[in-house]
């Protein structure tokens, strides 16, 4: 499987209009409307909300279906990326995602450790912006002390709240592509489905 390298992903809602029309939806809601009436949101459209997503490898594999649930989708995600090569993205780029009516989703982790110091002084970059931190699942062994320094984070900042993939992901080899970090079709839904639920959340 080849994974391509892509910054700033930019799908055209339009052109996935007809396509979800068809095969995925009933009928776009609007943020915290609740379940369809099939009591199942899955596939509910979020058309008021305008998430910055920063990420890796991982954040590229779910683009396209995030994107799709939410049109309005900032995507930057890019092959490789470490948490302390977002520092300077985030200085070049998102200045502007620091309100308090601003989210902000990060998902670092997959290709290396940080430090608690890097975590914070990317968390402060948003200002007062409502970050999401999600965490990782990778046969590596930085992800338990990855994941703990996003725990801590999440208890420490009360703009920020934690993602847990490691939790949802637990004991689905399913979602994964065959090296156990990279996602499958249904790991692409089931993360897609953890940070829109966590958005959700008041």
């Amino acid at each position: 499987m080849q994974y391509t390298h892509v910054t700033n992903l930019d799908i055209n809602p339009l052109n996935l209009k007809d396509e979800i029309i068809k095969n995925k939806i009933d009928r776009v809601v609007e943020y915290g409307a609740g379940k369809t009436k099939e009591g199942k949101d899955k596939d509910d459209v979020y058309t008021n909300i305008k998430p910055l997503l920063i990420g890796d490898s991982v954040m590229v594999d779910i683009g396209e279906q995030f994107k799709s649930r939410v049109p309005k989708a900032n995507i930057d995600g890019k092959v490789g990326r470490n948490l302390y090569q977002a520092l300077p993205l985030a200085d070049s780029n998102y200045k502007h995602y620091n309100q308090p009516s601003d989210q902000v989703v990060l998902e670092l982790g997959t290709n290396g450790d940080f430090t608690e110091d890097q975590l914070d002084n990317l968390i402060d970059k948003f200002g007062k912006a409502q970050v999401y931190l999600v965490n990782t699942r990778v046969p590596r062994s930085y992800e338990g002390h990855v994941n703990e320094l996003m725990a801590d984070a999440a208890k420490k900042h009360k703009n920020v709240k934690l993602v847990d993939w490691y939790k949802r992901s637990e004991g689905h080899t399913e979602y994964f592509a065959p090296d156990g970090i990279h996602l499958g079709n249904s790991g692409v839904e089931a993360l897609t489905d953890e940070i829109l639920k966590n958005m959700k959340k008041k």
